[in-house]
């Protein structure tokens, strides 16, 4: 298990190389940010395309993956070929990734809320959910809610729920960027 001291290496991202769309290099980059890996590139950097490069740079994703807390995401459920891996992050968030692995159409995936922070787990009466990649505030939910996304083939949706109590007002970790 991830933690302080002790990361997971899956090996070297391939963003930026021959062989991956652009769906499939943030699908990489989120998976590697969710389980706390290390991010090494292995891609010429002088001839990076600027939306690898972007993938790469992501302050958003970069943040997840350097959170404070070091704890390994995991893979919860999978539903045919669509998965959903979670990771609490520090602040009592929750950051989440839905993998479509179809590589024929777009997917549209309905989630619990309290399958991303459990039931157990359940701290916050609400959140503010946030689309990690852009940083787009999506609204606020609640534990017992759902919430629909379109999942393109072979790519995520990787999305951040911040506790609204916590602070008396929802506040994100890429407020700290």
């Amino acid at each position: 298990m991830a933690g302080p001291g002790n990361w997971n290496d899956p090996d070297m991202l391939v963003i930026g190389n021959f062989g991956l769309s652009y769906e499939q290099q943030r699908a990489q980059m989120a998976l590697w940010a969710i389980m706390a890996s290390p991010l090494m590139m292995s891609v010429d950097l002088r001839t990076i395309k600027e939306e690898s490069k972007a993938i790469l740079k992501n302050k958003n994703v970069i943040a997840i993956n350097q959170d404070s807390l070091g704890i390994q995401g995991t893979r919860k459920w999978q539903k045919g070929g669509i998965q959903l891996w979670t990771r609490p992050i520090s602040q009592g968030a929750w950051t989440f990734v839905l993998l479509n692995t179809h590589n024929d159409v777009p997917s549209r995936v309905t989630v619990q809320i309290q399958d991303v922070v459990g039931k157990e787990e359940m701290l916050a009466q609400s959140y503010q959910l946030y689309e990690a990649f852009d940083g787009i505030d999506m609204g606020l939910v609640k534990p017992t809610d759902s919430k629909s996304f379109i999942v393109n083939p072979t790519g995520v949706f990787m999305g951040m729920l911040t506790p609204t109590e916590s602070f008396g007002e929802s506040r994100s970790i890429f407020d700290r960027l």
